[in-house]
């Protein structure tokens, strides 16, 4: 009596989109969202209707004050809900269900496809260039093939096959970025779903949701004091063409620290920010490089970090917004703490050496003297151009255990970065033991990022 309780259901559905990360641009009609709906039939099924829904929900739990009195916040939103039919089949009479009905049938017939044999394809032709939705799955893309359409009748029935139905979705430009936090969140997901003829277990069936990130080009900061925009730039070209500089002296002025990167302070997800150290001596240039008896630097600590700020607030709400720090992104080139994670530096870099205490010491001799960053202009010459003593690079995951979110404001939630330097050296150590030192020079240069 149950004996089809165990058999695989007849359809499964799956959406493909093309990308699953949106970067809308302001003010634009193009942020479209694309890809296509996989139907699978395994036995003869009727079909009414074939949609794609993309939503999006708001949340934040946060409380204000401490024990029994505190008082829970919440917000509740729903920040996306787009739906677009693919295909609909109207069981009713007349001519405008026949045309739907002839409608559908095209739709279907074109969008099925099958693996091709020896018999009906002896040789599988290649996808069409720029065709988007040929990728190779188990096979089935290489003999892709439409098949006639023999049947306008009431429903349309779909036989056992694939079928593959394209959509596009316009996204709106003021969407809410995604974010995740241990507040709440902004997410997004898409998902299909198919109606069939009414049937006695139901007649929906519906694919497992695809989650969507969607990030927002940078853009000016709403309420900022003056008009400024982010970081101070006013356009961000401008912010895009300023490298990222840190400087600093120690030694008493002695030595100059500089960490430089040629690119800017607006960092790509997915793309790994490189740094590169250069020590300059600040002594007369009449004089150059100073004698050996001058003393030297000993480099114990080269260190960048990138902070994630998260600030949680209740539109209209008196209480104070919250915010929330986390470190998602460390590279260390030589670590002071023994359990630090060592990274590999350059072949043409000064190498770490082990005093057996666990600390990295990088010796910068007089002889690795560079140029002082304030005569390069003077001499025509960039920091691509001048030896490094020490270099590292810091990865921006954008994905998988711990990700790196987008920078972003809204009334809601706001993301902000700052990147952390930390530089631990020493002057005329003895015996290249920092230990030694009665008071090593410690920086921490730090500058906000998007």
């Amino acid at each position: 009596m149950f004996g089809g309780i165990g058999q695989p259901a007849a359809v499964s559905l799956s959406v493909h989109p093309l990308t699953t990360s949106v970067v809308l641009q302001h003010g634009s009609a193009g942020n479209v969202l694309v890809g296509y709906v996989s139907v699978q039939v395994r036995r003869r099924t009727g079909l009414e209707s074939l949609a794609v829904r993309f939503d999006g929900d708001q949340r934040l739990d946060m409380y204000d004050g401490e024990g029994p009195s505190r008082t829970a916040l919440s917000v509740r939103r729903q920040c996306a809900d787009i739906a677009h039919t693919l295909v609909e089949c109207r069981p009713t009479s007349g001519p405008d269900s026949a045309a739907a009905t002839l409608a559908a049938a095209m739709a279907v017939g074109t969008a099925r496809v099958r693996r091709s044999t020896s018999d009906d394809c002896p040789v599988a032709p290649s996808p069409p260039a720029g065709d988007a939705y040929a990728v190779a799955d188990d096979g089935l893309s290489a003999g892709h093939r439409p098949l006639g359409v023999f049947s306008t009748s009431l429903p349309v029935v779909l036989v056992p096959g694939e079928y593959r139905f394209p959509f596009e979705l316009a996204l709106p430009s003021t969407l809410p970025p995604s974010v995740v936090s241990s507040l709440g969140h902004v997410a997004y997901q898409i998902r299909a779903t198919m109606r069939r003829p009414a049937r006695l277990f139901g007649s929906t069936v519906s694919s497992p949701p695809v989650g969507i990130r969607v990030y927002q080009v940078p853009r000016l900061l709403a309420g900022a004091p003056g008009g400024a925009t982010l970081l101070g730039f006013r356009s961000l070209s401008a912010l895009l063409s300023t490298p990222l500089l840190f400087e600093s002296t120690v030694g008493g002025g002695r030595w100059k620290v500089s960490v430089y990167s040629p690119s800017s302070r607006v960092l790509f997800l997915g793309t790994p920010l490189k740094l590169r150290m250069y020590a300059t001596r600040v002594d007369d240039p009449a004089q150059g490089c100073a004698a050996p008896s001058a003393g030297r630097l000993a480099l114990a600590e080269f260190d960048v970090a990138l902070y994630e700020y998260t600030t949680h607030a209740v539109p209209g709400s008196p209480v104070a917004p919250k915010i929330t720090r986390r470190k998602v992104a460390a590279s260390s080139l030589c670590p002071w703490q023994p359990h630090a994670e060592k990274q590999q530096s350059p072949p043409d870099s000064p190498r770490c050496s082990d005093d057996g205490s666990g600390s990295g010491i990088l010796e910068l001799a007089d002889e690795m003297c560079t140029l002082d960053p304030q005569t390069i202009g003077a001499l025509g010459e960039a920091f691509d151009d001048l030896p490094s003593v020490a270099s590292l690079s810091l990865a921006l995951p954008a994905s998988g255990r711990r990700p790196v979110q987008a920078s972003f404001s809204s009334p809601v939630f706001s993301v902000s970065h700052r990147l952390v330097v930390a530089i631990r050296a020493c002057e005329g150590c003895q015996d290249d033991d920092l230990k030694a030192c009665t008071m090593p020079a410690r920086l921490s240069l730090s500058s906000r990022v998007i």
